[in-house]
């Protein structure tokens, strides 16, 4: 199912992907803080709403009535972060598309600079490690997201700093082509695609980036040994799958 409007003589050439699973309470204002960002872009907002229980659908409705550019997709079942996004790619009217957590942890002014990245090379990633960027953190996620980035880079030979962060851009066919072999439909499918796209040889580059966890202040839902074990089976899993298939799916 699809809400919006677009504006009728506009060519299109950004989409900006919004993926929302909950996200009643805060999706308005992602809306509205993300079309800010992108405001004189030729652009559109597309809010992949994923099964929500909580009223995102009605929410994001709502809020879209108030921008030409903003598309609200429905999945009735929930695809997961990556198949809601996979699906979202694919209905995407620009040329470069990203996605940006509708938390908005990444600061969203940023995409921007990421559009701007995109012009030289196929995939443009948001880095929290990348000098110049500026991320206020909680010790115990700073720690399992260090940790985790460390063991990507020597077990999958990443090339980049930051896997997990929730912004990055595309060239559309890129991602589309990078999406035919990603497994993963969690989590870990943030980290699959960049991996991917070194594999496949796709240019990528890093763009540091304004982060923080305000939102989340005293609230970690880190555990330390259930979650490092579930970062190292999703990484030896992808290496196993990697080298079954001769480095590329």
């Amino acid at each position: 199912m699809v809400f919006g409007l677009m504006t009728a003589h506009m060519a299109i050439k950004y989409s900006v992907i919004l993926p929302a699973y909950n996200e009643a309470e805060s999706i308005g204002r992602a809306i509205g803080k993300v079309a800010g960002a992108l405001k004189g872009l030729p652009a559109e907002v597309i809010v992949a709403e994923d099964g929500s229980r909580d009223g995102t659908f009605q929410a994001a409705k709502k809020a879209a009535r108030g921008f030409s550019n903003v598309r609200v997709f429905h999945f009735e079942g929930r695809l997961g972060r990556g198949g809601a996004l996979i699906n979202a790619f694919s209905k995407a009217k620009g040329e470069f598309v990203a996605y940006i957590d509708t938390d908005l942890s990444p600061d969203p002014k940023a995409l921007r600079e990421l559009f701007t990245a995109l012009e030289g090379c196929d995939v443009v990633t948001g880095s929290r490690y990348a000098p110049g960027a500026k991320a206020k953190r909680e010790l115990s996620r700073l720690t399992a997201s260090s940790v985790f980035n460390f063991l990507v880079q020597i077990v999958l030979g990443s090339g980049l700093r930051d896997h997990q962060c929730g912004l990055k851009a595309f060239k559309k066919p890129v991602i589309l082509e990078i999406c035919k072999r990603v497994k993963s439909r969690g989590w870990f499918w943030d980290t699959e695609v960049l991996v991917l796209a070194q594999k496949m040889g796709y240019r990528t580059a890093e763009v540091p980036i304004a982060w923080s966890e305000e939102r989340f202040a005293g609230q970690s839902k880190v555990n330390f040994l259930r979650d490092s074990l579930r970062m190292f089976a999703d990484i030896v899993a992808m290496r196993l799958r990697l080298w079954k298939r001769g480095i590329l799916y």
